[in-house]
């Protein structure tokens, strides 16, 4: 009589939690909620307003989105133009397109037609504006798979191995759970028995040991230098000339293209690419930020500068500020500003660096890398990843400004 009571509970909280879990569940969006709208390979994020009330001054509506209907009452996702329109795309040699691009270049639908059915993005096709990962499609090839939970890494060989290698430090810590796990169990299972019981010490200590080496292994390489612990990997290309005289002259032709860039101007973005903005930025950085990005592109290159200066000139907004400067009056952009006359502050001071990987998307890993090759480098980090543009803000050390 008891069992079957027992049964008819047991039955009874099966069908109620089966129930609950069948049961449809509203998704409430509340105005002003955060809404996240895709376009090719390009992820912006905005505000969820009601239909009847439609995007604010500065927005834009592309007709897309994540925002629900609730209540009877529908919401649009409204963008912001400044995650859209602050340079032109055709300015950059780029080409608007609804298309998949692997190479997007931000803040460029300036010029393309953004808000409404259709939605474009800037498709960089020049060298001026090409990212690094440009050059792994050289090779002719894209890896199908990805590894899962890899924060979208493995789009290409290098960042494949580079999550293998995340992958495989986790399996360590899996490995040495699963054995302690296993040792446990046998242990409970040994029924007294010594040799057994052995064997199971035997399995836990093993594991633990195991761990404990592989810990202090990757420690005592991360207070020695953390680049050691940081797997970065070259973009890898093909070389598809037909005959070695071809891949000579295209070199020399690169080399000298290279060069009358590096010429213009005093200063330089240290190997780095620009993405989003004019490479003559470059010549606005000043010895020191030269010295800072040259030094931080030897430890981590893969990533591009979305700002120098300003692209409406260093002099302009450092001497006549207006609000078509883009940053800070007293940015270090712009060497502190107007009121730093010293010889010192009169070129830029700091940088800004994309943190999208190769799939066009945000990827927190790259912000640590370029953080960590700033402070290695004795430069000053600022995480300016969230908000509308998300970026990493480095600037040299120096009295003119902070930030």
């Amino acid at each position: 009589m008891c069992k079957n009571k027992v049964a008819l509970i047991v039955r009874a909280s099966l069908f109620v939690i089966i129930f609950c879990m069948a049961a449809p569940s509203a998704s409430a969006v509340d105005p002003g909620g955060t809404c996240s709208v895709n376009v090719s390979t390009k992820s912006y994020t905005g505000t969820c307003r009601s239909t009847a009330s439609g995007c604010e001054s500065g927005e834009y509506n592309p007709g897309i989105g994540d925002c629900t209907v609730t209540g009877g009452v529908a919401y649009v996702c409204c963008i912001p133009k400044t995650q859209t329109e602050s340079t032109s795309c055709t300015a950059l040699n780029g080409t608007c397109t609804t298309a998949s691009c692997a190479n997007v270049v931000e803040n460029a639908t300036s010029g393309c037609v953004f808000g409404g059915t259709t939605n474009e993005v800037c498709c960089a096709n020049d060298s001026s504006t090409a990212s690094t990962s440009s050059a792994s499609s050289s090779s002719g090839y894209t890896l199908l798979e990805k590894v899962p939970g890899t924060s979208g890494l493995g789009s290409d060989l290098p960042g494949y191995l580079v999550a293998l290698y995340k992958v495989a430090l986790v399996l360590v810590v899996l490995s040495a759970v699963l054995m302690v796990s296993i040792g446990g169990f046998m242990y409970l299972t040994s029924a007294g028995n010594t040799s057994s019981i052995g064997t199971a010490k035997a399995v836990i200590t093993d594991a633990l040991v195991g761990l404990v080496i592989a810990l202090v292994a990757w420690l005592i390489l991360n207070v020695i230098n953390p680049d050691l612990t940081t797997v970065t990997i070259d973009t890898l290309s093909v070389d598809v000339s037909t005959s070695t005289s071809s891949a000579a002259s295209s070199s020399t032709a690169d080399t000298s293209s290279a060069s009358s860039t590096a010429s213009t101007g005093s200063g330089s973005c240290g190997g780095y690419s620009v993405n989003g903005i004019s490479s003559s930025q470059c010549t606005d950085a000043s010895s020191a930020l030269s010295t800072l990005l040259a030094c931080m592109y030897a430890k981590y290159p893969n990533t591009k500068i979305t700002s120098i200066s300003d692209s409406a000139g260093f002099s302009t907004c450092k001497n006549s500020y207006s609000s078509a400067c883009a940053h800070a009056k007293t940015s270090c952009h712009y060497g502190g500003g107007a009121s730093k006359t010293s010889s010192e502050c009169q070129s830029s001071m700091a940088a800004d660096f994309s943190i999208r990987n190769s799939s066009g998307t945000y990827d927190s890993s790259i912000g640590t890398a370029i953080k960590a090759a700033a402070s290695a480098c004795g430069g000053r980090v600022n995480d300016e990843s969230s908000g509308g543009h998300p970026h990493i803000h480095v600037s040299a050390q120096t009295s003119c400004c902070s930030l």
